[in-house]
């Protein structure tokens, strides 16, 4: 759920959230990469504690719940499956 906030949180920075995902996916230890993450690529104007309250509230399993719908519409079979303004990375690849 820290990996939905962190995408929500970034959703507008579409090179950095690529980054993120990336960081993330490729970091042994899921239940802290997030942090780390933010930290190695020094993500300004959000703390983890911002990242942390969406977390532990309502919040974040809506988002982790709307992430999960629009996993099973896109028909995903992968992981990780981008989509970026409607686009994902399968339709980049055909």
């Amino acid at each position: 759920m820290y990996a939905a906030c962190l995408v929500d949180a970034l959703k507008n920075d579409e090179p950095l959230l690529v980054e993120v995902i990336n960081c993330i996916m490729s970091d042994p230890s899921p239940h802290t990469a997030t942090e780390k993450c933010m930290d190695y690529l020094m993500i300004e104007g959000l703390s983890f504690q911002d990242i942390e309250e969406c977390h532990s509230s309502d919040v974040g399993e809506n988002l982790l719940y709307d992430f999960g719908v629009k996993t099973h519409d896109e028909g995903v079979y992968f992981v990780p499956w981008l989509n970026i303004d409607g686009v994902s990375n399968f339709a980049i690849n055909e």
